[in-house]
């Protein structure tokens, strides 16, 4: 992304920061990673190439949330390794530059967090980070993990490739959680295929967030045991709000019909057949599209309003742009419709936190969206990943009646933060038996 961009965003998440990230008071700015996690005695370390720091504490959120639903239950203490990523005599992308303020050491509300740093020559990264990641950090096992008891490792490619290569210095049970990259593109390469197999195979446990991921795994030839846990989402904090308020505080028309997307401006997130779709529906419903750049990958930003220009959508499609994940509820609540067109997907965050709200999706047929929306109280999946279907999928759901309560509801009793922990737990517990 541009400096400039990346520097305004790293602000904002200082801003965020510095507003109280460890706390809960109401809607505030991030959503907060609430208190220690727990004072149980059973060490798991948690690799991870991403994880919230206090420079920018969004970054990997996901996990986070994963990791202490289970270690609640699990009566576990985690120690987390990551890395920070950098170039070769000053040969390096400019997206990986704002990584610098990331701290090497820091504890994150109740996670000791540790990075170590590996420099990469870009073009490379794929093919030898997972082991330029464990060189650097072999003291770092050696001397502080002798006695962790579970290495709980997420995406298969860095993460369960380094786990593979741990067990030479930490013997353990080893689960790795696969998320969606890992298995879409990862295991696509040809170069990348057969190390992911035995890294995967290497493992003791294999959590797949959907069933597809799962299918990749097996097709892919992984035979330890899989199973299949999905995300959850904080349903204390993403509920559904009065409405009226909602639209008043963002600004929003109280009669307008309002269809939101959420998500980074990424080419995979098929903005443009969304823009696409929109621009064939009829009626005068606002597009509201809120995400910005990612701190790697080039924007999409531009492409768009060039596209919108082009099907003459000029004040009907707002680009939004970036917004604290603690407003998130408010867009959700003031909204009519969720739409999720992206071309591939592990488990979309934005899809449970919506149907939290109550607030209905259509999305198109990828990751866990056919599973989930099978249950057509929720939402509709579109038949392909193309702009008329997408377009005929929001057209039936602006024309159905919603029971958005009942989403609600539904979201709070299968798919609440702690109710999943508790699966995993109970996963893990077997594993350490």
């Amino acid at each position: 992304p541009p400096a400039a961009e990346v520097k305004a965003l790293l602000r904002a998440e200082r801003r965020a920061h510095g507003r109280g990230i460890a706390l809960r008071s109401g809607p505030g700015t991030t959503i907060p990673l609430r208190g220690p996690v727990t004072a149980g005695s059973l060490r798991v370390l948690v690799v991870s190439p991403v994880f919230p720091s206090g420079a920018l504490p969004t970054l990997g959120r996901f996990v986070a949330y994963r990791v202490r639903a289970f270690c609640r239950p699990l009566g576990a203490s985690p120690v987390v390794l990551s890395y920070r990523p950098s170039g070769i005599c000053g040969i390096e992308p400019r997206s990986w530059r704002p990584l610098r303020a990331i701290p090497r050491r820091e504890t994150v509300p109740g996670f000791d967090v540790w990075r170590v740093d590996i420099a990469i020559l870009p073009g490379t990264g794929r093919y030898v980070t997972p082991d330029v990641w464990f060189e650097s950090c072999r003291e770092f096992l050696e001397r502080h993990c002798r006695n962790v008891r579970l290495v709980d490792a997420h995406w298969a490619y860095p993460s369960a490739m380094l786990a593979a290569r741990a067990r030479s210095v930490i013997r353990c049970p080893v689960a790795v959680t696969l998320r969606g990259a890992d298995m879409h593109v990862h295991a696509a390469n040809p170069a990348l295929r057969g190390r992911l197999r035995n890294a995967l195979n290497a493992a003791d446990l294999v959590v797949a967030l959907n069933n597809t991921l799962a299918s990749i795994a097996r097709h892919l030839g992984v035979t330890s045991r899989i199973a299949v846990v999905p995300n959850g989402v904080d349903t204390e904090w993403f509920r559904p709000l009065p409405r009226a308020q909602c639209r008043r505080r963002l600004g929003i028309g109280r009669r307008d019909t309002v269809i939101l997307a959420v998500g980074a401006l990424a080419p995979e997130k098929r903005l443009d057949l969304l823009l696409r779709a929109f621009a064939s529906l009829s009626g005068q419903a606002v597009l509201y599209i809120v995400g910005g750049n990612r701190l790697s990958g080039r924007s999409c930003r531009p492409a768009l309003e060039r596209l919108a220009r082009r099907l003459k959508l000029d004040g009907r499609v707002v680009l939004v742009g970036p917004r604290a994940p603690s407003e998130l509820p408010l867009w959700y609540s003031a909204s009519d419709v969720l739409v999720v067109s992206s071309e591939r997907e592990g488990s979309s965050n934005v899809t449970l936190e919506a149907l939290a709200c109550g607030l209905p999706v259509v999305s198109t047929p990828v990751g866990e969206a056919p599973e989930l929306l099978s249950k057509r109280e929720l939402g509709i999946v579109a038949a392909e990943v193309s702009a008329s279907a997408l377009a005929q999928a929001l057209s039936d759901a602006m024309a159905a009646r919603w029971d958005r309560p009942r989403i609600a509801a539904w979201t709070r009793a299968e798919r609440d933060w702690r109710y999943i922990g508790q699966q995993i737990a109970q996963l893990y517990r077997d594993l350490l038996a």
